[in-house]
């Protein structure tokens, strides 16, 4: 069967940077930003991304009336992983005190949620497991240089997390569409870190992030579009459907 979503949970950071925060270090303003992105403030995070993941798993779990140990997969999808390795999906479970279960990151940037969920629900419908913690977790501020108005006014920390079980017949996914545009990887990326780097040279604290919003937003609207008609189709509903 489907999977369908039994529990959900969330966690935001208690630290918050409004517009007017940021418009005192750099030349933007309040209305610059809500303009051109709607955006009016940002949590920030003092802890890594596996402890907000850490928390709202913790709620999803209990909301789903469940608990820990009934979990038994563990999917963290992220871009600001808590280490390489081991997985921050091992941290999560280590800290939520699973003794056994699957657990593996994934790294698919703000598609993340959506590629969690279709994991999780081939998890399910397969039979592999019957229990799946999915987290969409990111610190993306540690990555930001604040000089940077481009960069600096876009991104915040947060998690979210839901549980997901078999439902019934006419319950849970009923269609997905997953794809990556692989010629535009270069307008969205940290490109200078990894196994690329020359280890002797690079100063490992100077990331960054490289953003071509004009070239992400082009490709998306694209590429958003393309997926929503393919997942229509597939789950055999039309735009009339949707209420």
């Amino acid at each position: 069967m489907p999977a369908i979503i039994t529990g959900w949970g969330h966690c935001a950071p208690p630290g918050i940077l409004t517009n007017d925060d940021l418009a005192t270090i750099m030349e933007t303003s309040d209305e610059w930003i809500v303009e051109r992105t709607g955006i009016r403030q940002r949590h920030c995070s003092h802890v890594s991304s596996g402890e907000l993941g850490r928390v709202a798993g913790a709620r999803a779990i209990a909301c789903a009336g469940l608990e820990p140990g009934d979990i038994d997969a563990i999917i963290f999808a992220s871009v600001s992983p808590e280490l390489l390795i081991p997985s921050t999906a091992s941290l999560v479970q280590k800290r939520l005190g699973i003794k056994d279960a699957a657990a593996m990151d994934l790294n698919v940037g703000c598609s993340g949620f959506i590629y969690g969920l279709s994991v999780a629900n081939g998890l399910v419908t397969s039979g592999v497991n019957q229990r799946v913690l999915l987290i969409a977790s990111e610190r993306l501020t540690w990555y930001l240089d604040w000089t940077l108005r481009d960069t600096a006014v876009l991104f915040g920390d947060g998690a979210g997390a839901v549980v997901l079980e078999a439902g019934g017949p006419d319950e849970g996914l009923l269609g997905a569409s997953l794809g990556n545009d692989a010629a535009a990887a270069e307008a969205l990326m940290v490109p200078n870190f990894g196994t690329a780097m020359d280890r002797v040279e690079h100063d490992m604290l100077s990331l960054t992030i490289y953003f071509d919003g004009r070239e992400i937003f082009r490709r998306a609207v694209k590429g958003m579009t393309l997926s929503a008609h393919t997942a229509l189709e597939r789950a055999g509903k039309s735009l009339e459907d949707m209420e």
